[in-house]
């Protein structure tokens, strides 16, 4: 009836009385009584009964019940019958429904062939749309989902480029206190000698490599954290994908095991993006460990400070001279750790805050702008639909 309604056809309801005439005593009662078979007190309360349903279930406040005897109807057809044949049609009311049918045709039969051709359209045309419709939201949970996605992983990198930087700026700083802490002696052993500026560039070069051990240590433990993290994400992501509530469609079942293919290979694409940044991150570490500069700068005020300071002679002077050498080499020092804690801070921005992240995040980028224009292309098609 739902479906009868929704494609604008008429109908009644038709109420089979059943009542066994097969026997030849019930027979003849049917036939002398028929006012007891077709009882009107019994008869209204299972009319009021469907009229009721279809109110409630369909708000159609009428709909035409008739009640007949199928059984009798069929036997009046019957070669055994047939001098009943008319009063057994009769009796059966089945002239009711013949009757009703051909009263709607005479009345509106002319406007109900128009409707059929149109109604048939209009209706094909709206179960698309739904469909579409269905599609489009559906398609529109995805996007929402992956954007929900695609800003956890960009605070993935974000988290950790910043501990990164924290950790860079501790290991300088721990690297260049332990450089200040021999330039007292090394001032005192070396000042105003020859070989002073050899000795020191061998010092210097050896905590240079000293840094560099550590940071490439650094960069390897901040890529394997970037790494676990990204894995604890992937398996969040495919929870989160099995467990996605999908929005329903007149597709039924095939939508749902669309969207999880779908969501799948996202996965696997993410899970692979993944593994190619990261490692082209820890490529990249290992080959730019070079904080231009540094060992430069320092070695330069030392050459000038040794140049001057050889030509001094007095004790007092000499002394004044050792402390401001001291001081001229921490404040170099100083300059240089903040130099090299810019430098090491900049490769990590450029191979995981950029270059890596920017990997990632660019096939999720890809796949939302995909679903976005298939969304586009849908809402179009409904427009012209």
């Amino acid at each position: 009836m739902a479906w009868l309604q929704e494609i604008k056809k008429y109908f009644f309801v038709v109420l089979h009385i059943k009542y066994d005439i097969d026997n030849p005593k019930r027979f003849e009662r049917f036939i002398k009584n028929l006012e007891k078979i077709f009882d009107s007190q019994k008869l209204d309360e299972h009319k009021r009964h469907i009229r009721s349903y279809i109110r409630h279930s369909l708000a159609i406040e009428e709909v035409p019940i008739i009640c007949i005897h199928a059984c009798a109807a069929f036997l009046s057809n019957q070669p055994q019958y047939s001098g009943v044949t008319n009063k057994l049609w009769e009796l059966s009311r089945i002239e009711e429904i013949y009757s009703l049918v051909a009263s709607e045709i005479y009345t509106r039969g002319r406007k109900r062939r128009w409707n059929t051709f149109f109604d048939a359209i209009i209706y094909f045309l709206d179960l698309i749309t739904r469909m579409l419709e269905g599609h489009q939201k559906s398609l529109l949970s995805q996007v929402d989902f992956m954007q929900d996605k695609r800003a956890e992983i960009e605070n993935i990198f974000q988290e950790s480029v910043k501990n990164g930087k924290i950790k860079i700026q501790r290991s300088c700083k721990d690297s260049f206190s332990k450089i200040k802490q021999w330039i007292p002696g090394f001032i005192e052993e070396y000042l105003g000698q020859d070989i002073a500026q050899s000795e020191y560039q061998k010092r210097m070069n050896k905590e240079k490599q000293k840094i560099e051990t550590a940071m490439e240590n650094l960069f390897e433990e901040i890529i394997q954290e970037l790494v676990a993290s990204s894995n604890e994400f992937e398996r969040q992501y495919q929870y989160d994908m099995r467990t996605i509530k999908l929005e329903s469609t007149d597709f039924g079942n095939y939508q749902k095991w669309q969207l999880e293919k779908t969501l799948k290979w996202v996965g696997v694409g993410l899970g692979a993006a993944s593994v190619v940044a990261f490692s082209i991150g820890a490529f990249a570490a290992a080959n730019f460990w070079n904080p231009v500069g540094w060992v430069a700068s320092v070695t330069s005020i030392v050459v000038g400070c040794f140049s001057w300071f050889f030509c001094e002679q007095e004790k007092k002077a000499w002394q004044k001279a050792k402390q401001e050498a001291k001081e001229t080499l921490w404040k170099s020092l100083e300059q240089s750790e903040q130099e090299t804690c810019k430098t090491y801070q900049k490769l990590l921005d450029t191979n995981i805050a950029v270059r890596a992240k920017t990997e990632v995040l660019g096939q999720v980028d890809v796949y939302i702008k995909g679903l976005l224009v298939i969304v586009a292309d849908l809402k179009e098609a409904i427009s012209q639909l």
